[in-house]
């Protein structure tokens, strides 16, 4: 090949990184279904390290710690998501998704939007894939919609 063609070529090729303005306010359905499933796998290790302190404390562990496990790793995972939210306008699923909501979300959508998501995590993510980025379960339980993680 000769140079006029390597410059052609060259002047020609995007940075791959670059995303085109029309997907830019999109968030596939597959990240919308990796936050569901990040949210769970937090309130698993949650559960697992409430379990992880009852067997330290020197308490025997029986059947009927797990519903007190899940129940305490529901409330950390809530609380945490609920301070997220306000700090980074995501739960802890979104960020490790890689997006968040466009707006703040308000005080009173709150507690609504922390539900909207242990429900989605808690049925592997199911509810989160009707509608688009604006009609999903987290966006109207926010008030908000999603866009990537700028």
């Amino acid at each position: 090949m000769s140079d006029i063609d390597v410059e052609n070529i060259e002047s020609e090729t995007t940075d791959p990184s670059v995303i085109s303005p029309a997907l830019a306010d999109t968030v596939p359905r597959s990240a919308r279904l990796g936050a569901a499933w990040a949210d769970l796998v937090v309130v698993g290790a949650l559960t697992t390290s409430m379990i992880g302190a009852v067997i330290v404390s020197g308490y025997p562990l029986s059947i009927r710690a797990l519903p007190w496990a899940v129940i305490v790793a529901l409330i950390g995972w809530g609380a945490a998501c609920g301070v997220v939210l306000r700090v980074r306008r995501g739960t802890l699923g979104m960020m490790m998704a890689g997006f968040v909501f466009t707006e703040e979300v308000a005080g009173r959508r709150l507690g609504w939007t922390v539900a909207a998501a242990a429900f989605s995590a808690l049925l592997l993510g199911l509810p989160v894939l009707p509608g688009g980025s604006a009609t999903s379960l987290l966006s109207v339980a926010s008030g908000s919609s999603i866009a990537p993680n700028p």
